[in-house]
């Protein structure tokens, strides 16, 4: 709770867990168990990396997540069509 309060969660996770890092690692593990871009594959919804990203373009891949219901976070839904 105190870490919240004082804002480290955003502080911590923007730089233990920089969007192209997640997204470089998602791509990395998706092609190994086989669900890679060559698939087909062209977006990726994830979470626990509480930074909202919608359509972040890395390695041919869309990389969405809602971010986290946590103050001082940005936190939205995500809809698909």
């Amino acid at each position: 709770d105190l870490a919240v309060q004082a804002h480290l969660h955003r502080v911590v996770g923007r730089v233990a867990h920089p969007k192209r890092r997640v997204a470089r690692r998602l791509a990395g593990y998706l092609t190994r168990i086989g669900h890679g871009p060559a698939t087909g594959l062209t977006d990726v919804y994830f979470g626990h990396t509480h930074e909202a990203l919608t359509n972040f373009r890395h390695g041919g891949l869309a990389f969405h997540n809602c971010g986290a219901p946590l103050p001082g976070l940005e936190f939205r839904i995500i809809e698909v069509e």
